[in-house]
């Protein structure tokens, strides 16, 4: 378990990521799902975490299990 607001770092050793809000988890899924989760809450986090190119354009980086 690592806990973390670095999106770099956690791409980098998790294969799930679950998002913690106001001590509830709210999401539990796979990295790649987690960019696709429609909630505002969400979506400002990941734009917020890695603004210089985007959270999907970070994500290309990572190959999914589909891949």
């Amino acid at each position: 378990i690592v806990v973390t607001h670095d999106l770099c770092s956690t791409f980098h050793v998790a294969k799930r990521i679950a998002f913690i809000h106001q001590g509830k988890i709210l999401y539990f899924t796979d990295k790649h799902a987690f960019a696709e989760i429609d909630d505002p809450l969400v979506q400002t986090f990941l734009k917020n975490a890695i603004p210089e190119g985007g959270f999907i354009d970070y994500l290309k980086k990572f190959p999914s299990k589909e891949s």
